[in-house]
């Protein structure tokens, strides 16, 4: 049985390949770590049928799309899975796309990058994500 996955979508490589690296480091054992540099990439990577998403997520910089579209597209397709937002700290545009986000309940949480010391920034945040999830996986 395939493990489930968790997908990553970023128009920045840097960023790609950090959180990439830093998940699969911690649930790689558990979960499939994929990426897409691209919303292209990311609608055809989460139309795989044979694949169960449980985490997702879209970074505000994806090119190709509108991030809220996209999470729109991913819940359509994967209901269950849990929704993150990243942004740049620096984006100043971000909170309003992250509250617009909240209230039309597509995100289940927000990532601002540079996310670390991963301990304190990110691990904790997949951590409560993934447990609201085991049961049903």
């Amino acid at each position: 049985m395939p493990k489930p996955a968790v997908l990553i979508a970023d128009g920045n490589p840097v960023d790609l390949c950090a959180l990439a690296e830093a998940l699969s480091a911690r649930y790689g054992s558990e979960y499939d770590v994929l990426t897409a540099g691209n919303a292209i990439e990311a609608r055809s990577t989460l139309s795989k049928t044979e694949t169960t998403f449980c985490l997702i997520f879209i970074s505000r910089n994806l090119s190709g799309e509108d991030p809220l579209a996209l999470l729109k597209y991913v819940h359509q397709l994967h209901p269950d899975a849990k929704r993150v937002l990243c942004a740049q700290y620096i984006d100043t545009l971000a909170p309003d796309v992250i509250a617009t986000a909240m209230r039309s309940s597509q995100i289940d949480h927000f990532l601002y990058k540079p996310w670390e010391p991963r301990a304190e920034r990110l691990y904790p945040m997949v951590d409560d994500l993934l447990a609201t999830l085991r049961p049903s996986l």
